[in-house]
């Protein structure tokens, strides 16, 4: 099996960046999806320390770690390449409800940060309206990925992960 997961290193400038679409309001950016990152502690290597994130980066450099469970960093990593499970993954299937009901993802946004929880939004277009709908930022971002929609972050966010 091919491995999925890339080892985290602080320099990897891999990805291209995105311009900010124009239409955007100045307290959000759009990023890119970097990759999906697994990083093992190495004090205790052995005993099930391994972190995954997925690394968001905007076009001014700044870079944004979430952590994320383990399925939700497959469904991500099998986006960002463009491979296709055996049988239709959760992200999948609601991309197809989401298409039948005639309605189609507009963007994503992660515009909170709390206990160290990021928050986001999915918003969807149908019949001339937006419809925003709370969401898992890990989840939000392997949707828009397979709807090649955009992802924001709000200023805050960046800004308050940037002082970490």
């Amino acid at each position: 099996m091919r491995e999925l997961f890339r080892k985290w290193n602080l320099d990897d400038e891999s990805a291209e960046l995105p311009a900010r679409s124009p239409d955007r309001p100045l307290e959000a950016r759009q990023v890119q999806v970097v990759n999906v990152f697994q990083e093992t502690h190495s004090m205790f290597p052995d005993v099930g320390s391994d972190s995954i994130f997925v690394l968001l980066k905007d076009n001014l450099g700044r870079r944004l770690r979430i952590h994320i469970e383990k399925g939700v960093a497959f469904a991500i990593a099998f986006a960002l390449q463009g491979a296709t499970p055996d049988r239709p993954g959760t992200h999948d299937l609601l991309k197809v409800v989401i298409e039948r009901l005639g309605a189609t993802l507009d963007h994503v946004i992660i515009d909170d940060l709390y206990q160290s929880v990021f928050y986001a939004k999915i918003v969807l277009s149908h019949e001339g309206k937006l419809i925003e709908i709370d969401s898992r930022s890990s989840d939000a971002i392997a949707l828009a990925l397979r709807f090649d929609a955009p992802i924001y972050v709000a200023e805050s966010v960046l800004e308050a992960v940037q002082s970490d």
